[in-house]
């Protein structure tokens, strides 16, 4: 290339064929050859060239088209090479490999239809006539037999800048007139979706992710688009994983915990836009205000993605049940939200327990968390009234009246002057949840203060006097013998007076 080369028959490197034919042997080369003949006075001037490239095939692969053919020269010719695609010479920085046999370039980013033109030129030495690069759908099937209104096929790997490329029918070398309808490769597809924890998503599909160099995803959930820029092993063509905290956005006032259920769509460059998959996402209970009694109460549920709307404004489906699957709340309204968070008012039903009291929500199928309890209203004393018991003066029977006891007596302790009483000093004889009766034989003082503990809640205190035995059986005696002195005397006295009268 750009070399002069002189031959010479007196130094054999001319082979002489017969009387008008001769031929020498070059190196591996590309483009214009100027021969010169001097023989005496004889001299010539001739223009040939080396072998013109020839392309045998062209496939499109991952957005590179791989040239196969021959003569295009080795990697050291390739500045010397043009490629033109629909009459457009493709810049050398294209190129991804060189050889011979083989050149693969990188797809341009301009729009074109489903038929390519391509030229080369080798050092001015060019093809013969221009190869063209169809895309063609193969094997084509009714999609239902017998059934002549639909038809599928295979098309070929396509360029991600092939879009809107119209689609025509060829049946017996009969054309379809007048088609608008188009084809764009690598749509995005969303298959499926997982919930991770209560903070992110996966998003699969298919082409979520576009391979051109400084492109980016948009991912749009909620009315908010967030831009993914780095395609690696997590964000690629085939799955996404999105941190709901991205859709926070203080310009509508909105933050991950009040994300609502919804659609998502992935948008790729070039305008490509997904099909459209509804998002439900987990709903947590971080914390339940309010406090129930046996005729159950009204709670303020605060959490995660506690909504009774999705995003389109429909009605959530949703379910608040207990740990066994009983529903336990009516009346449901959308509170306003407290520290950023959503919340739940609802009237809970009457309850036999005062204790295990756990909540869950379902919404849109998606179960909440199940360990946080509704607390019940503390025990409250009203009376604390005592007696003595009858057979046996060393036991005295208590008896308090008021709310919220339960019905369960291992969640009942017991205090008499704010010391808490082991359980061998008392026995339980009823509990209802508005009655107690216990029977003792442990009395500190005659005024005691009287509390108890249910299920670790602290009751009010209430005071009782405990008379001694001694006193309260003197009192009595010593007013029946009153009694009966004072019947003696007015009997004698009744009888004096009539004796009066009889005299």
């Amino acid at each position: 290339m750009g070399q002069n080369i002189t031959y010479k028959s007196s130094q054999g490197n001319i082979e002489f064929i017969n009387s008008t034919n001769f031929q020498v042997s070059v190196s591996d080369s590309v483009g214009i050859i100027n021969i010169f003949i001097s023989q005496s006075l004889y001299q010539q001037q001739l223009i040939s060239n080396f072998q013109e490239p020839i392309i045998r095939s062209i496939s499109l692969q991952d957005n590179k088209f791989i040239i196969n053919g021959d003569n295009f020269g080795n990697s050291i010719f390739s500045n010397v090479s043009e490629i033109t695609l629909n009459s457009i010479i493709q810049d050398k920085s294209s190129y991804l490999d060189y050889q011979n046999d083989r050149i693969i370039i990188t797809s341009p980013e301009s729009k074109f239809s489903n038929r390519y033109q391509f030229d080369i030129s080798i050092a001015n030495v060019s093809l013969n006539n221009s190869f063209v690069y169809e895309i063609n759908c193969q094997n084509p099937i009714n999609v239902n037999e017998n059934d002549f209104t639909s038809i599928k096929c295979s098309l070929p790997g396509g360029n991600e800048n092939d879009e809107n490329m119209m689609i025509d029918i060829d049946i017996d070398n009969v054309k379809s007139v007048n088609s608008s309808t188009t084809f764009t490769y690598n749509i995005p597809i969303i298959s499926q979706y997982h919930n991770i924890d209560n903070d992110k998503i996966s998003i699969i599909g298919n082409n979520l992710f576009s391979s051109i160099q400084s492109s980016s995803t948009i991912i749009k959930f909620n009315g908010i688009p967030i831009e993914l820029q780095h395609l690696n092993e997590i964000n690629n063509k085939t799955s996404l994983i999105v941190s709901l905290s991205q859709f926070e956005t203080s310009n509508l006032n909105i933050n991950q915990s009040n994300l609502m259920n919804g659609d998502i769509q992935v948008l790729t460059p070039k305008s490509k836009i997904s099909n459209s998959l509804q998002i439900r996402l987990i709903p947590l209970i971080e914390q339940v205000v309010g406090e129930i009694n046996k005729n159950g109460g009204e709670i303020t549920i605060i959490g995660k993605y506690l909504n009774l709307k999705r995003f389109n404004s429909s009605e959530t489906s949703i379910r608040i049940i207990n740990l066994q699957n009983s529903t336990i709340c009516s009346k449901l309204q959308q509170s306003n939200n407290i520290n950023n968070k959503t919340s739940i008012i609802c009237q809970h039903s009457p309850t036999s327990t005062i204790n295990n009291n756990n909540i869950q929500l379902i919404i849109d199928d998606q179960q909440s968390n199940n360990n946080i309890q509704i607390e019940f209203q503390s025990p409250i004393i009203y009376t604390a009234q005592y007696q003595y018991d009858k057979d046996n003066s060393s036991k005295i029977q208590i008896y308090i009246k008021g709310e919220n006891f339960g019905n369960d007596p291992s969640l009942l302790q017991f205090k008499i002057s704010n010391e808490l009483m082991n359980n061998n000093q008392f026995i339980i004889i009823s509990i209802s949840f508005e009655t107690i009766q216990i029977e003792t034989y442990y009395i500190l003082s005659e005024n005691n203060e009287i509390s108890i503990l249910i299920n670790n809640k602290q009751s009010n205190s209430n005071s009782v006097v405990f008379e001694s035995l001694l006193i309260s059986q003197s009192s009595k005696s010593s007013f029946s013998f009153l009694t009966i002195t004072l019947t003696y005397i007015f009997y004698i006295l009744i009888y004096l007076i009539k004796g009066n009268l009889s005299y």
